[in-house]
């Protein structure tokens, strides 16, 4: 009898565990799948980039979604540019909002991309702030841009996922800047990235 009621309180005891664990490991996916940036499958693929935005003053050329609203700075606006006159200046400037989403600034800047990009980080540090990933290159044929993630929080709770991707061509300086509440960024990442690819200065 005493061997009997053992036995079964070791089935007991063996088929908790079993389920603590399947429960843990269920969880742990869950986490991993939402937080660890290793599930691709999860992010929405990129949209058609069948619009192409181009911007003769600040020497910037990239394709868009065809729906995506552009809000372009008058000042870069072909028939307010003064012949010989150049917009661009060493203050980056907003050249265009593209659908709430994304910031095009240029400058001028004599600094190498590296030392910029890290000036970049700490500004963001001593804001409070840090990055969210390490430092990530897009480089094609056309570009090479150099990206930085953080993540802040309003006075609200909220929380955004906002990036900045930058490049050199000489002594111009592009910068990208994009944002999106974290419960959305991995709607948009893919295609945000198409971007950056198509992307080009000259």
């Amino acid at each position: 009898m005493k061997k009997a009621v053992w036995f079964i309180i070791g089935i007991l005891l063996v088929t908790g565990t079993g389920v603590t664990v399947a429960d843990y490991r269920s969880w742990q996916k869950a986490e991993t799948a939402k937080y660890g940036q290793g599930w691709n499958d999860l992010k929405k693929p990129a949209l058609g980039l069948t619009l192409m935005y181009q911007n003769d003053a600040a020497g910037v050329r990239m394709r868009l979604p065809g729906e995506w609203k552009v809000t372009e700075n008058p000042v870069f606006m072909r028939g307010n540019i003064r012949k010989g006159a150049d917009p661009v200046t060493v203050q980056p400037q907003k050249v265009a909002e593209i659908n709430g989403l994304m910031t095009v600034k240029i400058s001028y800047s004599v600094g190498n991309l590296t030392d910029i990009v890290a000036g970049e980080v700490k500004k963001i540090t001593a804001a409070g702030f840090r990055l969210s990933r390490d430092w990530e290159y897009v480089n094609t044929e056309k570009i090479n841009l150099t990206v930085i993630t953080w993540q802040e929080t309003d006075a609200n709770g909220n929380v955004f996922v906002k990036q900045r991707a930058m490049a050199k061509k000489g002594n111009k300086l592009l910068e990208i800047d994009s944002a999106a509440g974290f419960e959305n960024w991995d709607v948009w990442e893919n295609t945000i990235l198409a971007v950056y690819r198509s992307t080009e200065m000259f």
